[in-house]
């Protein structure tokens, strides 16, 4: 299994989150979207830490041309269901979506977007 690891699971991993530990551990391919990246080195985790966890994983992927696309689709697909989520999620949603990833996520925010396979933690 290919596993794209959002922000709250890598929070969660951090946090020393069993299940969290479990599926990173059991994924074939583990990738971080530069978003995540982003997100938490503005946190309170120190960035040596961070850099150096990321490290650790096959990738960081970018936001391409063809994320936004499929991103826009997406928002636009929630704000006529009245099921809006987060910008941020919506483009890492896009990122595992183009990728044909699984998230791992704690937030069950992805499960309004349908074309998307999540592992809840």
């Amino acid at each position: 299994m290919k596993i794209l690891v959002d922000t709250s699971a890598l929070i969660e991993f951090m946090k020393g989150n069993e299940k969290a530990k479990e599926s990173m551990f059991n994924a074939d391919k583990i990738y971080v979207s530069s978003l995540s990246l982003f997100e938490l080195l503005i946190g309170r985790v120190v960035k040596k830490d961070i850099l150096d966890f990321i490290s650790s994983f096959d990738g960081v992927l970018p936001l391409t041309k063809r994320d936004s696309v499929t991103a826009s689709s997406i928002y636009k697909e929630l704000k006529d269901s009245g099921k809006l989520i987060g910008l941020v999620d919506i483009l890492i949603a896009s990122q595992a979506i183009n990728r044909k990833l699984a998230i791992l996520t704690k937030d069950k925010d992805f499960e309004k977007i349908r074309e998307v396979n999540i592992f809840l933690i």
